[in-house]
């Protein structure tokens, strides 16, 4: 099977040796991402105290990406600039620990990250297969942060178990700008496979503000809305592919 496999990308590359590079009045539409999901089952063992802190974590991380552009001259490719990052994790507690929080407790944390704007990348062939490339975009930039925590609980003596959610949730927004650089690899004519490791940047500002729902038993006060500054230094690393079209 490993000789098969070897003998297929042998026979792509070579046949690729022919093919047009990054010619003037072609297209190239491109998508890439990362994902990650799992689980995680805590067990610490706390001395002098009984029972054990044991949790049951669930994690996430999607980056999307998209970046479409046209060729105005050879190897200069210039085009729009799309990425979504969504962010999670929560857990709840299991086992004896249960009896540490209230019914069916849960909390956890969540981001979203949105970018758009134009951007501009320049082709370094290597041959007729490989090409590096700096690439840079600059526009708007969308950020939103949520945490929670949610259970049930009797608020008053004598009173029955009511569902409470905590939410404070961040939303902030303004300029932001990526700069990176990566490798592709062209299998064919109109297929390529790219890797970019991109920096991502910018200064943006937001709210802050306590969007609870608890119910009136409870006598809960939110928090007042807070002013909040966010300054990005993020790095990426993207893998996917490319389709060029035209430039014949």
């Amino acid at each position: 099977m490993k000789k098969q496999i070897f003998l297929f990308v042998l026979i792509l590359l070579i046949s690729s040796i022919a093919m047009a590079q990054y010619e003037k009045g072609s297209w190239m539409f491109s998508g890439s991402g990362y994902a990650n999901f799992g689980g995680l089952k805590v067990e610490t063992k706390i001395p002098n105290i009984q029972g054990d802190d044991d949790r049951n974590w669930i994690l996430g991380d999607i980056i999307v990406s998209t970046r479409n552009a046209y060729f105005p001259v050879k190897n200069l490719a210039v085009g729009l600039d799309l990425q979504l990052d969504i962010e999670g994790k929560g857990w709840e507690p299991e086992g004896d620990n249960k009896a540490n929080y209230d019914k069916d407790y849960k909390e956890g944390t969540g981001a979203t990250n949105i970018f758009v704007g134009p951007i501009i990348r320049y082709y370094i062939p290597l041959g007729k297969v490989v090409a590096l490339y700096p690439e840079a975009s600059l526009g708007f930039r969308n950020y939103s942060h949520l945490m929670y925590a949610e259970g049930k609980q009797v608020f008053m003596p004598g009173g029955s178990e009511e569902t409470y959610e905590q939410r404070i949730l961040t939303v902030a927004s303004g300029f932001g700008y990526n700069m990176g650089a990566g490798i592709a690899f062209r299998l064919s004519e109109h297929f390529a496979l790219d890797v970019t490791t991109r920096w991502g940047g910018g200064k943006i500002k937001g709210k802050t503000k306590d969007d609870s729902s608890y119910p009136s038993s409870a006598n809960y006060q939110k928090f007042p809305e807070m002013d909040t500054d966010i300054a990005f230094a993020t790095i990426d690393v993207l893998i996917g592919f490319q389709i060029y079209i035209g430039g014949k």
